[in-house]
């Protein structure tokens, strides 16, 4: 049989080596896992931001696209004047968060004829924390 024979010369790497080449390669993957974990739920909060972005926009459009004289706060459902749209009443907006919109201001243009001209709206995103993430105002025109 052949002896093996040590030689101190010889090059190569020890357990110790190899334990601890493995023990950082393990931290730096479970790194990247958190990462990734991470990832995923911001792009979860995007869709769900995007998708109430877009009931925004519908409503928006909805508004342009309408009769002038139905746009009116007479159904108004929170104490400073606003609308509330949830998901129920429009299945694009996440569950969680609301859509509000109101009627900020009448403009008559020309007094003398007593007639409202332009309605300036907003239209607000509220999240499931009930932050403000979208506030847009716009002008109607009597058609």
């Amino acid at each position: 049989m052949n002896e093996m024979n040590f030689n101190p010369n010889q090059k190569g790497f020890t357990l110790l080596e190899v334990m601890i080449a493995l023990a950082i390669l393990a931290i730096g993957i479970l790194g990247i896992a958190g990462m990734q974990i991470s990832s995923t739920q911001g792009n979860a909060n995007a869709v769900k931001f995007t998708e109430a972005q877009l009931g925004a926009q519908s409503q928006i459009e909805s508004f342009l696209m309408g009769p002038f004289a139905s746009i009116t706060n007479a159904s108004a459902t929170t104490a400073d004047g606003y609308t509330v749209v949830t998901s129920a009443g429009m299945p694009a907006i996440p569950v969680g968060y609301l859509l509000e919109w109101r009627v900020i201001q009448d403009i008559d243009l020309s007094p003398a004829d007593a007639v409202i001209d332009l309605k300036e709206i907003r239209v607000r995103v509220r999240d499931v924390f009930g932050k403000i993430r979208s506030d847009i105002t716009f002008t109607k025109a009597r058609g």
